[in-house]
């Protein structure tokens, strides 16, 4: 059982610990443009009204670790969880100047990350969980395209403190430069020793960047890895590589998957679907494994690591067709065991028809769904819909893709609909080690309930689902509580509350053909008294009457009593008798038992205590003191003990049908056993042998009758049960 317990707290803490992001509360509530929002809170989603206004940005939202909103951004600003702009939350009002060199070829359109649908990722402060980092990819953007060669993402980070404004938070710094010459992708990964991975990626370089996130802050010299298809040129346009697109990582952060889309010339360069590994003790990234080259612009992983999905937006040939634009939704089998098999893997796992060009991102959430918008209508007012791959574990149109699994309050714009749902969540950092404590508790009388209370800490999470910093309980079980003093520090508080302290002697009870009966008291008390103040756990009744136990165990005291009446009716009539056949029969049974208010019910109608029988047969008795019933029987029999072998002195075998044969004759039903009869004449000659008791001499001698006169027999047998020995001599005399 310790180690049973032992592995349930382990399993506890690596889900409550060392999940990725998707599963947290800290991620159950979405925010979109155009004032819409999910909440995961109660498991599938239920839609709300946001304050969010038209945006083209990522939005990104952070709640509690009991799921509360706590606030949400869309690179430009951050809004508090009441949607005011919090103090400092104009995050572009701190001017960033392009890096020094950098020349513009284009009239400058807009300082945002303009529809990156990795702009902002919001991630903890290690060393203070009132504060977090707004990380955000900002920049210039020439000729509306990210992707494009003369525009420029700066990557900053901003903290925002919960403890101000009367818990509604500020920013208290920032925006501060990491890096500058970004593309659109960014992600963030748990790493083994307390650390986050913010993950980025360098625009026209197939170059990621690991910038280390720990208790002492973020480290803005990046982890690099120079891995990735190499750039790609379009004439007279420039390096158009590694600009747009998304990347992820798998729940066990072991792979690494990454897109980039060549935006404006979709149809001549499509994009890159590239599978790296993920290290996530050193950031690093390796072994790029091409996938496909199809247009794409977001992933998403499903969440046993098995599946990786891409979405691809293509113009069908029929321009007439109301639903001119299909999305194809592309799903590859990470199961499979080469490279090679898994880029073979690509199966389309559903077409989505569109009535203009959408993204589509896509995100993996609480409820192990992927979920993505599903723009339905172009004419305003329409409603849109979310879509959903309800079974993303399975392979191809297994995983069940439905396009309109969710209805949303009102439509989503076009320019809109990636906002919100392609934003990576929330990641905690996997604690460097895990405390555990146990107390063990007890409920004195059903009804009543205890109140368990975690240790000081920063959050809980109870197992059922409470955030409280105790719980009240009124059912036995085993509770537990994990708890964070810092983010590098979890501890698990499990409770087993045993069931309520009551017990029973039983009911008021009749002991029926037993001479005693044992009364059990609970083995794990502390102490007992019986009424004859024995101090066992358990005590031996041999007798009508009361008894009574008391019971004292951690800190209850119960008391029961029970009244036993013991009815003994056994009696053995004896064993089964055969008597010689012939013989007399006088025979008494004794059916009485010490039980002086037992009654007696022979087979035979007598109803005293004793049976004289003077015949064979079977006799059975029926004691009874009700609710008590006994019963025994006995069978008398009778057998042929012996028999004697009657031989005739003459026969006349002239077919007259008078003593026509020489027989011996038994008893019947005397068992007869080594029969042997020769018959002999004068001469000594043996001219008749039998060993069949039941065969006879019918007077004939090789076939001829023979001659009258005498002859002589032997006869040898055992007879009856007993098997007695007859050995006979005499003559026989043939008559014709």
């Amino acid at each position: 059982m310790r180690k049973l317990f032992t592995l349930l707290l382990t399993l506890y803490a690596l889900s409550a610990c060392a999940q990725h992001g998707w599963h947290l509360r800290e991620n159950a509530i979405w925010n979109f443009a155009d004032s819409l929002g999910l909440n995961f809170n109660s498991g599938g989603p239920d839609t709300f009204s946001s304050t969010v206004p038209t945006s083209y940005n990522c939005i990104a939202t952070v709640s509690d670790p009991a799921g509360r909103m706590q606030f949400y951004t869309n690179t430009e600003y951050i809004w508090d969880r009441n949607g005011n702009v919090m103090p400092g939350g104009y995050l572009l009002s701190s001017s960033i100047n392009p890096p020094p060199g950098w020349v513009f070829n284009y009239p400058l359109l807009d300082a945002t990350s303009h529809g990156a649908p990795q702009g902002v990722i919001i991630l903890p402060v290690i060393a203070n969980p009132q504060q977090y980092y707004v990380f955000t990819l900002s920049g210039y953007v020439f000729g509306e395209d990210i992707g494009g060669p003369t525009s420029f993402l700066w990557l900053t980070y901003s903290i925002v403190d919960m403890s101000q404004n009367s818990g509604l938070g500020a920013v208290i710094s920032g925006p501060n430069l990491i890096d500058t010459n970004m593309s659109a992708h960014m992600t963030a990964v748990p790493g083994d020793n307390c650390n986050i991975w913010l993950l980025c990626h360098e625009k026209r370089t197939p170059r990621f960047k690991a910038f280390e996130i720990t208790p002492a802050g973020v480290n803005t010299t990046p982890v690099i890895s120079n891995t990735g298809f190499p750039p790609v040129v379009i004439p007279d346009l420039g390096n158009y590589s590694h600009g747009y697109g998304s990347m992820a990582v798998t729940p066990n952060r072991k792979k690494l998957a990454y897109t980039s889309p060549y935006q404006l010339f979709p149809e001549t360069y499509g994009g890159g679907e590239q599978l790296f590994d993920f290290n996530p003790a050193t950031g690093i990234v390796s072994n790029a494994q091409t996938l496909d080259s199809f247009y794409s612009w977001d992933l998403a992983f499903s969440a046993d690591n098995s599946k990786l999905y891409f979405t691809s937006c293509n113009l069908v040939d029929d321009v007439n067709n109301p639903y001119p634009f299909q999305t194809l939704l592309y799903q590859f089998d990470l199961n499979q065991p080469t490279p090679a098999a898994i880029a073979a893997s690509k199966v389309i796992a559903d077409t989505i028809k569109s009535p203009y060009a959408v993204t589509t991102p896509i995100r993996l959430a609480r409820d192990e769904k992927i979920y993505y918008i599903m723009s339905n209508s172009a004419v305003p007012g329409d409603a849109d819909y979310l879509g959903a791959i309800q079974q993303p574990n399975l392979a191809g149109t297994a995983c069940n893709n439905e396009p309109h699994a969710v209805l949303m309050p009102h439509r989503f714009y076009p320019d809109d609909n990636l906002s919100g749902i392609g934003c990576n969540g929330f990641v905690r950092p996997i604690p460097a080690d895990t405390l555990f404590g146990r107390k063990d508790t007890i409920i004195c009388t059903a009804g009543d309930s205890i109140r368990l209370k975690g240790p000081a800490a920063i959050y809980y999470t109870w197992n059922t689902g409470s955030t409280d910093t105790s719980l009240t309980v009124n059912t036995p079980g085993v509770y537990w509580v994990g708890s964070a003093q810092t983010y590098c520090q979890y501890r698990i508080d499990t409770f087993v509350v045993a069931p309520p302290f009551t017990f029973s002697l039983g009911n008021d009870t009749v002991i029926c053909n037993q001479g005693s009966f044992m009364l059990n008291a609970p083995a794990n008390a502390t102490a007992y008294q019986w009424q004859d103040n024995s101090t066992g756990p358990s005590f031996q009744a041999d007798t009508s009457g009361w008894y009574w136990v008391n019971v004292r165990h951690s800190g209850c005291e119960k008391t029961d009593s029970i009244f036993v009446a013991i009815k003994d009716l056994r009696m053995d009539l004896g064993a089964d008798s055969i008597l010689c056949r012939g013989m007399p029969v006088a025979l008494t049974f004794d059916a009485r038992v010490k039980d002086p208010a037992a009654t007696f019910q022979w087979n035979t109608g007598a109803t005293g205590a004793q049976l004289t029988i003077t015949d064979t047969g079977h006799y059975s008795v029926q004691v009874t003191d009700a609710p008590c019933v006994f019963n025994d029987d006995i069978h008398i029999t009778d057998e042929v003990c012996s028999c004697v072998p009657l031989v005739p002195t003459a026969f006349s075998p002239n077919r007259d049908g008078l003593n026509d044969v020489f027989g011996i004759v038994f008893s019947e039903g005397c068992p007869i056993q080594h029969f042997r009869c020769s018959i002999y004449n004068r001469f000594g000659q043996r001219i008749y042998f039998s060993n069949d008791p039941a065969k006879a001499w019918d007077g004939t001698w090789n076939g001829r009758p023979a001659d009258v006169g005498t002859y002589m027999y032997t006869i040898t047998a055992e007879t009856g049960t007993q098997r007695k020995l007859y050995q006979l001599k005499g003559d026989i005399t043939l008559l014709r």
